[in-house]
């Protein structure tokens, strides 16, 4: 029974009920992007009997119906409304239809998205883990959550270097292209797109020639396929010594061999700090040299064989040179491991002077101890008079 104010009596009974004062405890991701929606999960204190009624506030901006769900007795999802100013504004939920909200004090900021311009390097292999990119752009912001998006399901967690810079590691996939975004609060995606290729893994097969002078020098060409040509850096590794090498024709890597003490070293080619896969072997030699040779003079054209003393000789890859012109196989033999017999070329020239040389790396490096050789005309004795004497006449 209740009282009216002309002093009759009511009928009827209503309820109240008290609710538990909730509490909002922290807001998940705390950063949104400008001009998108983000879902953010609040978690709050002190216990929801329901989801009838519940709202939640975004500064002056309160989100309903489907934009907010009861997910446990103290976790909230709601999308925060859109925003096209960076600003922070206070996230507060009501159990009661909007008619109470908590106060809670926690923060809720917008801020531009994060935007993408290029990634170094662009392609990577396929496969692989532990491939490391740089993301240049602009709005990074450092916090716990900015992560780098390789396509669909390809988030990781990106080190914030600048506002403009983040580094990233990027997930194995199988070969493709896939685009690549920077997310700041590890839920919205942000602008800008680039592309990073995974390819198929390179690999090294042969390197030319197979052998090369203990004190260094030596250019050699390694052969290998899938190379990738736009890397800024190829390397080739001699042992535990890297050079530097140049990319020719897509498949071809030319570097100079450092000396060495060991006869033989392991050569690997690297693009941009990643080592390609398989490995070749050089073998080091002892630079041959040349003592004398004899004769020293021969005819224009060519024919004599010419003795050449000297040390470190050997026949494979045994080449004799005489000027510019070379002689291999049958024209260049191992007599001893101190002698090697070569065939002198035909000449043609002026001054008839000539420096001899040989290589034992198939004519890739020969030895600098400038003999030389005289092509001229050559001396016959047709005749002798008289042709005899008296004994013992002088």
């Amino acid at each position: 029974m209740s009282g009216s104010p002309s002093g009759a009596f009511l009928t009827g009974i209503l309820s109240f009920e008290h609710l538990e004062q909730l509490r909002v405890g922290s807001v998940q991701p705390s950063v949104g992007t400008l001009g998108q929606g983000t879902a953010v999960s609040v978690m709050v204190s002190g216990g929801l009997s329901g989801a009838s009624g519940l709202q939640c506030r975004f500064g002056t901006r309160i989100v309903t119906g489907g934009g907010v769900r009861m997910m446990t007795s103290s976790l909230i999802t709601c999308l925060a409304p859109v925003s096209t100013d960076a600003e922070g504004v206070l996230v507060d939920v009501s159990t009661n239809d909007g008619a109470d909200f908590t106060a809670s004090g926690i923060e809720f900021l917008y801020e531009a998205a994060a935007t993408v311009e290029s990634v170094t390097p662009s392609k990577g292999r396929s496969g692989s883990t532990g491939q490391a990119v740089t993301i240049v752009g602009q709005h990074f912001t450092k916090t716990g959550d900015l992560s780098c998006l390789f396509g669909v399901n390809g988030t990781v967690r990106g080190r914030y270097m600048s506002s403009t810079m983040v580094t990233c590691v990027a997930p194995s996939r199988g070969a493709g292209t896939v685009s690549v975004k920077v997310s700041n609060n590890g839920v919205d995606a942000g602008t800008g797109r680039v592309g990073f290729t995974y390819g198929t893994a390179g690999s090294i097969s042969s390197i030319e020639p197979t052998s090369g002078l203990m004190k260094g020098g030596t250019v050699v060409t390694v052969t290998g396929s899938n190379l990738d040509g736009g890397a800024i850096r190829t390397e080739c590794i001699f042992g535990a010594e890297t050079v530097s090498g140049s990319l020719r024709n897509g498949s071809l890597v030319v570097c100079t061999a450092p000396g060495s003490t060991s006869s033989e070293v392991t050569v690997a080619l690297a693009q941009d700090g990643k080592r390609l896969d398989g490995i070749v072997s050089l073998q080091y030699l002892e630079a041959p040299t040349i003592a004398g040779i004899s004769p020293s003079r021969g005819p224009a054209s060519g024919g004599v064989v010419v003795s050449v003393r000297g040390a470190n000789l050997r026949g494979d890859g045994l080449v004799c040179r005489f000027g510019g012109k070379t002689v291999s196989g049958a024209g260049a033999r191992l007599v001893t491991s101190t002698l090697v017999a070569c065939i002198a070329p035909v000449y043609v020239g002026l001054d008839g002077k000539v420096l001899m040389e040989v290589s034992v790396n198939h004519g890739v490096d020969f030895s600098t101890d400038g003999k030389e050789f005289v092509y001229g005309a050559v001396s016959v004795v047709e005749g002798l008079r008289p042709s005899q004497v008296m004994g013992g006449e002088t």
